[in-house]
Order: C-alpha cells, then structure tokens, then sequence
C-alpha cells in the first residue's frame, strides 16, 4: 500500500492523520515470512467493551495468485507495524500486532489476472480459545480466576494483562464445559463490583506508552471503575464539531485544530422513558423464593444521586409532567420485576458458591446496562495511538442555530444536552489515505440540569 508520508515537515508531521506502514509481514505455516505490504489496499482494527479480542480486516488486491502460491488455509499469522509522529516530536511512535487469520472473505475477480479478497485476523488468544473447553473446578477472587484463563490462552508474550476488580470475596464452581472466554463471559453474568457495576472483558490494541511503542492489552473492568477514570481530555481539550475551522496547514494550530475536530457525527436518541423504565432503568423490584425455607422476599431499587454516571446530572427529571400514577418515575418499582429461586440450604460453604442465584447486586447493575447509551454517537476523528477502548472523552456539539455562525468559542452556543462526557465503547481504526478513527461514545446521564424546563419567549418562540 503506498504510505501517507506526503505531510511531513522534516522529521514532523503536519496532520495528525499522517502515518507510515512499517511492515505488514505474513507467516505461513511452512514457517516462511513474506512481506504484503505492497498488496494491502488499506486495513482496520477494531476493539470494543464488547469484544474480547481485537478484530482486524486487510483488504487485498493480489495479482501474483498468493492465496494458492502460500497455501494459505486461515491459520496464518500476520504481523503489522505501524509507525507514526507527531508535530511536537521527532521520536517515532509505534503500532505493532500479532495476529491470525481466521477467515478469507469477499474473494472476487473483477478484472482478469487480479483478485481481491479480505483477509479477517484475531488475536492469538481467540485463536486458541477455539481449541480449548473448560470443565474444571475454579476458587479464588473473580479477577484471580479471570487472569488465570487468560493466562491459558496467551501465546504472545507481547500482550499485557490488566485486571481492575475490587471485590475481595473469594468464590467457586465448576465450569460447564466452555470455551475459556464464554467461561469469563459467563462469570461476569454473575459478577459485579462494590458499587454493583457490571463488569467487561476486553481488548485494546495499545497500554500506553512504553518506550514510544503500544502494546496489545486484554483488560478487564468495571462500568463503574470505567467512569472513575479521569477522562482522556479536559472539557477545555474537548474534541468539537463546529460549522468551520480557521487554521492552514502548516502551523501547530491546525494541527491541534485537526487533531480536535469531529470530522463526521450520527447520533441515536434512546430518550424513551416507557422503553427505559420497562428494561429497569429507574427502578425495579426483586422477587426471591427460597424453596427451602419456603419464603418470599421482596427488594426495591430506586435510582439516586448517589449512582456513579458519566456526567453530573441523572438521565431524567423529576416535573409534574414526569409523575406516573402519582408517582415520579423512579418511584414506579413495579414497572420491572425480577424472579430469582434459590435453595439456602444448597451451599453452605464458607466460600460464596457462583452457582447460587445473583440478589442483591442485580438490580444496580441492571440499571447501569440499561442507562449505558441514552445517548449514543459515532463521530470521525483523525487517528490516535494513544486513545483506546475503555477510555471517556469530552465532546462538544454546538447548537443548530443560525447564531452558530458566531463560531466554536462562544460558550452560550454549546448543546449541553448532547455535549459532555462520553464513553469510548468501540473504536475503528482506518488506514487508508489517512489515520482516521471511528468511535462509538455512550452517555448514561446529561450535562445539563433539565429540570429547568424550557425557556420560551414571547409569542411562544424558544
């Protein structure tokens, strides 16, 4: 693939798209190493909260029939090294993967003598997952037992490991036959941290900065140890979508101007408040039959202030014109119910058995999933090595009013209700003419207070 090196301005780069494909070398299974560079039309990497591994996709033009010439079966490894600068430094920083390919797709001739295919890679820990079931018994700490899988399936001694769990409390069971990540999948149906959060089991194609190089990194966290996390710019830093930008190329205004712009937005609006109380949002009850002891218990969940959220304001308002059956919505506990059957004469262990039933952690963490993507974008930013997955961003969206004219630094003219702090859930890196980085960003809370109501002028014009 030819390398986007033309905006270079010495040893610096004058766009923050910029970048240079260093190697993208192909290991057969005979062992031969053979360079693909020049055959890749442009590649993606994708991680998300959602996927355990990096999913990666190389778009091939070949015209020396590779396929047949290396026999290539989908087990093969690809090696990729992307290098890259920045305006404020001459120092190179690097992109490197290990990965397999796992699938060969799309495979088409358009033109005589030459075919285009995709080759869809994985990290080397989905790889051999696929290999693997576990119907062991386990014990110890859920992050204990989440590294010791882990640990079973990494092949590459350049993935880091990077749990972030603070519940203690030792538990034990027996897997059921699965492979090693649904058997994580599966612990973290059962599993929440001390604020009842939910947890994710992830990976990131870079850890941050060692010695200029990122480093793969299977992570695995809370939502709310997530939101605890100081967010990967400052409000002042926000990236921002605006009507038009003033810089040239050239300076490093516009390289900043460039690096902060919101290149493309969609959004989706789950502001439904009868879809959202229905899944649990606002508050819900349990219901819990002990068969032993032949009870029933009940358990309420209103939600509160004191719920860790994204952004300083709760995600509805409390009006006359949001009382429900003479009650505010949070007060509606009826409107999701939970069945849960337990046995308390079936595990008397000292250790919390994992097989008894989820109580009292549930309907917290059933509120934090079903507040996650209130509000939900996916914007276009030029790329970035060193923002991941897992991380929270500041945006800034301007009002759709002619008076945006007025430009980005007027402060009255920022859309609060859309503008704030969001999570990084998925992230899609492109590399074609340029850098450029698709991000999914979720809201679970505003970031402005809406119990204001509206603001009218006269003749009813907002």
């Amino acid at each position: 693939m030819a390398n986007p090196t033309s905006r270079l301005q010495g040893d610096s780069a004058l766009d923050p798209g910029s970048y240079v494909v260093a190697d993208i070398l192909l290991t057969a299974n005979n062992g031969e190493e053979f360079d693909i560079k020049d055959m890749v039309d442009h590649f993606t990497i994708t991680e998300s909260l959602y996927m355990a591994s990096i999913e990666a996709e190389f778009v091939m033009v070949d015209a020396v029939n590779l396929l047949e010439t290396l026999k290539i079966t989908g087990s093969e490894k690809i090696y990729l090294k992307v290098e890259r600068k920045s305006l404020k430094t001459k120092d190179n920083d690097r992109f490197e993967l290990n990965l397999y390919i796992a699938e060969v797709l799309n495979h088409s001739r358009g033109k005589p003598g030459v075919a285009t295919y995709v080759f869809r890679c994985v990290s080397s820990h989905a790889y051999i997952n696929q290999t693997m079931t576990l119907d062991t018994a386990f014990k110890g700490t859920i992050g204990s037992v989440v590294k010791s899988i882990t640990k079973a399936i990494i092949t590459n001694a350049g993935t880091d490991i990077d749990i972030h769990t603070n519940t203690k409390e030792n538990i034990k069971g027996i897997f059921p036959k699965l492979r090693p990540i649904a058997a994580i999948g599966w612990l973290m149906g059962n599993t929440f941290d001390e604020h009842n959060g939910p947890y994710y089991y992830y990976q990131t194609a870079g850890k941050g900065k060692v010695k200029g190089k990122r480093k793969p990194c299977i992570k695995f966290a809370s939502y709310t140890w997530l939101l605890d996390q100081e967010p990967y710019n400052t409000e002042d830093e926000a990236y921002i979508h605006a009507p038009f930008f003033e810089n040239t190329i050239g300076d490093e205004d516009y390289y900043e101007e460039e690096r902060k712009r919101i290149r493309k937005v969609s959004s989706e609006m789950n502001l439904s408040k009868y879809i959202s109380a229905s899944e649990g949002a606002f508050s819900s009850t349990l219901h819990t039959i002990d068969i032993a002891e032949k009870k029933r218990t009940t358990e309420l969940f209103q939600y509160t202030d004191k719920m860790k959220k994204l952004n300083k304001y709760k995600p509805f308002v409390k009006q006359e014109e949001t009382i429900y059956n003479g009650r505010s919505i949070e007060q509606c506990t009826t409107g999701k119910n939970y069945y849960v059957s337990l046995n308390s004469m079936a595990f008397t262990s000292a250790l919390v058995n994992f097989h008894a039933p989820t109580t009292g952690s549930l309907l917290k963490a059933e509120s934090y999933l079903a507040n996650e993507d209130i509000i939900s974008h996916n914007i276009d930013i030029a790329g970035d090595f060193n923002l991941s997955a897992g991380s929270t961003i500041n945006v800034k969206f301007l009002k759709t009013s002619s008076e945006a004219e007025l430009g980005p630094d007027a402060s009255n003219m920022t859309d609060k209700l859309l503008s704030g702090r969001c999570l990084v859930t998925s992230i899609t890196h492109t590399f074609k003419d340029s850098y450029i980085m698709s991000l999914q960003i979720k809201n679970d809370s505003f970031n402005a207070d809406l119990s204001d109501g509206l603001k009218v002028t006269k003749g009813g014009r907002l």
